[in-house]
């Protein structure tokens, strides 16, 4: 499998999107190498078990049955590296055990959901579901991902080598990923160093779950499962989030997506309403049909020349100036690709 040509740093919510569309149909690609003995519909079965009906069945305080977590488990060292040895551990432990221990743990998420240091809640929560036998941080987080796939991560090897190594040394070997030579441990301390990660893109994306980055990072771990139009478009959603305008248009963002205004003459859009001026003092509402200062007109023209991904209002005169400078030089780098 080819190292991820997007890096966590830089994906996007629409590449993201992309990702969980086409994780369904990659799954199968992967599968039909991986485990040519398992049929398609078998393998997608078991994958909307474990993300879609699970997951809809349980409740705060409910435990897992031990034939689930059984379950679980096969549906999890048959998706990501085998661990034959895991399926008989976890028949050690008693229906009881197993009840008790997964309900507590949901009860302590739901809880303490809403706290301002999530990651201490899910640790508590953690370390009651690895008191059952042949239960890790790995395995563990994988139950507490059932009861809030929103907001804890699965521990999975794809979601690691993505959010962590990034394509580092470690866990690459000729330019192909290999589970072990990123030399795992499946300890606290590394699933710390996951959250981080996961953490760092919700802050960079925005609005999306812990699971959707669990299947965004299984699609670009087997990235080579793509066809070439895919890769393509997958790019493409990717570089409309750093995307250089022209100078005769105006950026808005939303939502992480790039949409750009046409501007006519003296600044004035398509439709006949005018741009927002760039004030120092703070933003200054402009209608269509009013005259402006001449002052204001400068600054305008000025903008228009350069490129109006300009710093926001209220910015001081000098990093104003400094990051002006810097989208300049940007625009000035990539205004060929527009010729």
């Amino acid at each position: 499998m080819p190292r991820p040509f997007i890096s966590s740093t830089d994906i996007s919510k629409p590449a993201i999107d992309f990702c969980v569309t086409k994780y369904p149909s990659v799954l199968t690609r992967v599968y039909a190498t991986k485990h040519p003995k398992l049929s398609a519909q078998e393998a997608a079965k078991e994958d909307q078990w474990r993300y879609e009906t699970l997951p809809g069945s349980l409740k705060a305080g409910h435990g897992l049955g031990k034939d689930q977590l059984a379950r679980l488990v096969r549906w999890k060292i048959t998706h990501g590296i085998s661990r034959p040895f895991l399926p008989s551990m976890i028949q050690k432990n008693s229906e009881a055990e197993v009840q008790q221990h997964t309900a507590h743990a949901s009860t302590l998420l739901s809880n303490l959901k809403d706290s301002s240091n999530r990651y201490k809640a899910v640790g508590a929560a953690l370390d009651e579901v690895c008191k059952l036998k042949g239960v890790g941080p790995a395995t563990g987080t994988l139950v507490l991902s059932i009861y809030d796939p929103r907001h804890v991560p699965f521990f999975a090897d794809e979601v690691f080598a993505w959010v962590v190594d990034r394509g580092g040394n470690e866990g690459w070997s000729d330019q192909r990923f290999e589970v072990k030579n990123l030399k795992l441990k499946y300890d606290r301390k590394e699933y710390a160093a996951l959250w981080e990660g996961v953490s760092k893109v919700v802050k960079g994306v925005g609005e999306v779950t812990a699971q959707e980055i669990e299947k965004t990072a299984y699609v670009l771990m087997y990235a080579d499962v793509l066809s070439e139009d895919e890769r393509v478009e997958l790019e493409s959603l990717v570089m409309g989030k750093t995307k250089v305008e022209r100078p005769d248009q105006v950026a808005v963002e939303a939502d992480g997506t790039a949409e750009t205004k046409r501007l006519g003459k003296n600044g004035h859009e398509a439709d006949g309403s005018t741009a927002e001026e760039i004030d120092p003092k703070g933003p200054k509402e402009v209608t269509s049909g009013k005259s402006v200062s001449r002052q204001s007109q400068g600054r305008k023209r000025k903008a228009q020349t350069t490129d109006n991904l300009e710093p926001g209002p209220g910015l001081r005169r000098s990093k104003r100036a400094k990051m002006r400078k810097n989208f300049k030089s940007l625009y000035n780098a990539g205004k060929h690709a527009f010729d």
